[in-house]
């Protein structure tokens, strides 16, 4: 129905890689739930942060905000000088 990959960035921070949900199973609040563990497990390893990259224009920005993910930066796109890819 769904996964996520969670990784350990840099040392200082963790990162969620990737979550999908297939589409027949959107809306089900399965992707809810998987962020709602993810966020137990990573408190309870002691875990402060948690990053998400969210290219320009997704709306997914407002799925992560309903967690209190805020944005805090952007990373330029180095081949055409604009940003791409927002943190929140």
């Amino acid at each position: 129905m769904g996964f996520l990959l969670f990784r350990w960035w840099f040392s200082w921070n963790d990162w969620l890689e990737a979550i999908a949900v297939k589409r027949e199973y959107r809306g089900r609040g399965i992707g809810t739930e998987l962020i709602r563990t993810l966020i137990e497990r990573a408190r309870k390893i002691g875990y402060t942060k948690i990053c998400f990259a969210v290219k320009q224009g997704e709306t997914v920005a407002g799925f992560y905000g309903k967690f209190g993910a805020r944005r805090f930066g952007e990373l330029p796109d180095e081949q055409h000088g604009k940003p791409i890819l927002y943190y929140i």
